[in-house]
């Protein structure tokens, strides 16, 4: 398999040599990245709901991992890498590592993560403004039940109140529920927008559960008010919010998070805007996932786009993937809209960008100004050569 999860410590009835619960901690490797590259090896402490802290173990061509655990507590891996060849490995590797080096010493079997999470069942206790609440029985949740809100209009809102116990700055993880039916939500806590506040909640390809870090708050003790607001419709068209659960954790050190929003042209948010699709292709290598797109030389009459979540207000770097070669365009047009108005940024696609382990050659557009929901970045095929499209990301 590509992938591998081990239960590191604790489980149902576990207990120290003190007699006292262990730590939950499962693993996970895989290749994070849409091919097979980027080993990575992850831990969690909420049942492999969400993984925590992560370290990558080879950058270049790795897959079909393994995971083992010898007696003093050491991390074994073990995968395939090197080659061309994306289904057969050229080598099969072994390598050992500690916990405090998987998590950079933020955890280990002497110190322990010092993380606390307070999990709140939204599947109960929420109450609904302009909209219909459907408690749906799902044994996948983590609590057994989720909750499906049906806004009557954009900005009808489900609430909870939560009792906080004590001071601190709290990070908030939501789990939801992704359908093709999902819409926009906006998230707040006690009218605060934290950094993420607008989370999409179509599905890409099907349905189920996901995971957003939304970000940090301070909280004092007494009763906080968390709203998720319909905010219009997700990319799909739909405007249901499914909700699961949404987790209070006190830790030292934040959980690794990408800072991005990421659009491949195989992805939910990719469109043609005008004239005909354009045809996929794998010739030239350096595109992200598994093909580009790309049409001949024209005068606009065909263009695609990526429509892409903007977590909250603010200013975001636009980067572009392709894949360079002698025919392409040295004048691609991207399109961007921003507080400021439309700008239109020329790439030279004969020239290959920076190349990333997770896939991808990337090239910056520029910084701009963008308003939380969904924005569109549009090319045209009005240049001078092939035009290439790939894929799309706000770094903030």
């Amino acid at each position: 398999m590509d992938a591998s999860m081990l239960r590191y410590t604790g489980g149902p009835g576990s207990s120290d040599r003190r007699g006292r619960a262990e730590v939950d901690r499962v693993l996970f490797s895989r290749p994070d990245s849409p091919v097979r590259t980027n080993m990575t090896v992850s831990v969690s402490y909420d049942e492999a709901h969400s993984s925590r802290y992560s370290r990558v173990i080879n950058e270049g061509r790795s897959y079909y991992s393994e995971l083992g655990r010898l007696s003093d507590g050491t991390i074994l891996l073990v995968y395939g890498c090197d080659g061309d060849n994306p289904s057969f490995p050229r080598r099969v590797a072994i390598c050992r590592f500690s916990l405090e080096w998987l998590t950079s010493g933020r955890d280990s079997l002497a110190t322990g993560p010092r993380l606390d999470e307070r999990i709140v069942d939204l599947g109960t206790a929420a109450r609904a403004h302009d909209g219909t609440l459907t408690e749906v029985a799902d044994l996948v949740a983590r609590q057994g039940s989720r909750v499906v809100f049906t806004p009557n209009s954009t900005g009808a809102y489900v609430e909870y109140t939560v009792d906080v116990q004590r001071s601190a700055s709290y990070q908030l993880l939501l789990r939801y529920f992704r359908s093709a039916d999902g819409g926009l939500v906006t998230v707040t806590v006690n009218g605060e927008r934290l950094s993420t506040a607008v989370l999409d909640t179509t599905a890409d390809r099907a349905d189920g559960y996901d995971v957003a870090q939304l970000g940090t708050v301070k909280l004092l003790p007494g009763r906080c008010t968390i709203r998720f607001t319909a905010s219009g419709p997700g990319r799909g068209g739909g405007t249901l919010v499914s909700l699961d659960t949404l987790s209070f954790v006190d830790a030292p050190w934040p959980a690794d998070v990408r800072d991005e929003v990421v659009v491949d042209n195989d992805e939910l948010g990719y469109l043609t805007v005008r004239g005909a699709a354009w045809p996929a292709g794998t010739g030239v290598p350096g595109y992200r996932g598994g093909n580009y797109r790309s049409v001949a030389a024209g005068t606009g009459e065909r263009a695609v786009g990526w429509r892409l979540v903007v977590p909250r207000d603010g200013e975001y770097e636009v980067q572009v993937s392709h894949t360079a070669h002698q025919n392409r365009a040295s004048n691609a047009p991207f399109t961007i809209t921003h507080a400021g108005g439309t700008s239109v940024v020329r790439v030279d696609q004969r020239v290959a960008g920076t190349p990333e382990p997770r896939g991808g050659s990337w090239v910056s557009l520029g910084k701009y100004r963008l308003a939380e929901g969904l924005t569109t970045i549009e090319l045209s095929n009005d240049a001078n050569g092939v035009v290439v499209a790939d894929a799309v990301r706000l770094l903030r």
